[in-house]
């Protein structure tokens, strides 16, 4: 019976440090994908990275520490929605999608150029908000419509950057 049960234990250890395993390779394949997009996109031997905290998940600086590259991630409808914000003479020069799992049809639209273009120019004093039909100020977002959860989870990507951009600007 002693033997039955050490063979019991044995086989539960197993089955855990496997399941651990498993867990642990599914979540660096996720992680790897927006790192392998930011690859792809930039050339970061020409910046220097910089200390980050969540939800930046990295940021990178050039020589004259007028160029950054920050990316971002807030929750969307289906998941992580992982953005990369760059920044030229502190505003929002460019904003692309590094990673996202939003619905097909209308979480799909805030991967669009027409989209992303409403954040530039934005600049690190700015508190961005969303609005469903017109822009009427200037820290004002217009949103997919139907896609409501994914264009803020895109908005609050940027803002984190937008906060980061200030806090690292206040520090230099």
């Amino acid at each position: 019976m002693g033997n039955s049960n050490m063979k019991t234990r044995k086989l539960v250890c197993l089955l855990l440090i496997t399941i651990l395993a498993f867990c642990s390779a599914c979540s660096d394949s996720e992680t790897e994908a927006w790192k392998q997009a930011l690859y792809e996109q930039v050339e970061l031997d020409l910046y220097q990275e910089l200390p980050v905290d969540e939800p930046i998940l990295a940021a990178y600086v050039d020589e004259q520490k007028s160029g950054m590259f920050i990316v971002s991630k807030a929750l969307g409808y289906h998941g992580d929605v992982v953005v990369l914000v760059r920044y030229a003479d502190k505003v929002v020069e460019q904003v692309r999608i590094l990673e996202e799992s939003e619905t097909e049809d209308y979480g799909g639209y805030i991967r669009e150029q027409w989209f992303l273009e409403r954040f530039k120019g934005m600049n690190p004093g700015q508190k961005l908000r969303l609005v469903k039909m017109a822009k009427d100020a200037e820290n004002e977002v217009v949103g997919v419509t139907g896609a409501t959860v994914s264009s803020q989870a895109v908005l609050e990507a940027v803002q984190a950057t937008l906060q980061y951009m200030q806090d690292y600007k206040g520090g230099n």
